[in-house]
């Protein structure tokens, strides 16, 4: 069965311009790579040259699309993320048993374990309107949440 946000929540999206950044540097990364792979030090540096240029056209749209289809939100019942693999899930604040901090070079995250569940949830901490997020945070969180100690 499907998650899905209920609408009296308050949607939560991620920055653009972080995952783009990030999408970037992994996206010329990668092309780079292809290319030295298949073709060697012998490649045609104008086909380079135009084939990198997509490179940042997809990248703002990649990041722009996962900002739009996997939001965060927070009810009084507790947190809407995701799991590694991008499925909707919810954790009930008094199931919370663990937060830890996950770091990719620019971009963070918070991995929410719950009891009884094999799965983590993650929520991304590189959000569009950070005030806002921490605001909704603070405001529907349980006081004891331990989601608290890792929002900085």
């Amino acid at each position: 069965m499907a998650i899905s946000i209920p609408s009296e929540c308050r949607k939560f999206r991620a920055a653009v311009t972080p995952m783009f950044l990030f999408i970037l540097v992994l996206g010329l990364l990668g092309f780079f790579c292809v290319v030295l792979i298949l073709e060697g030090l012998g490649f045609d540096r104008h086909a380079l040259a135009a084939g990198s240029a997509s490179v940042p056209v997809s990248s703002l749209v990649l990041a722009w699309l996962l900002s739009i289809l996997y939001p965060a939100s927070f009810s009084a019942e507790g947190v809407y993320g995701h799991s590694f693999w991008g499925r909707r899930r919810f954790v009930r604040w008094q199931d919370v048993v663990a937060v830890r901090a996950f770091s990719l070079l620019n971009l963070r995250w918070l991995r929410i374990y719950a009891t009884g569940e094999s799965q983590v949830t993650w929520l991304a901490l590189f959000q569009s309107h950070k005030s806002e997020f921490r605001e909704e945070i603070q405001r529907l969180a349980p006081p004891d949440s331990l989601v608290f100690n890792h929002l900085g």
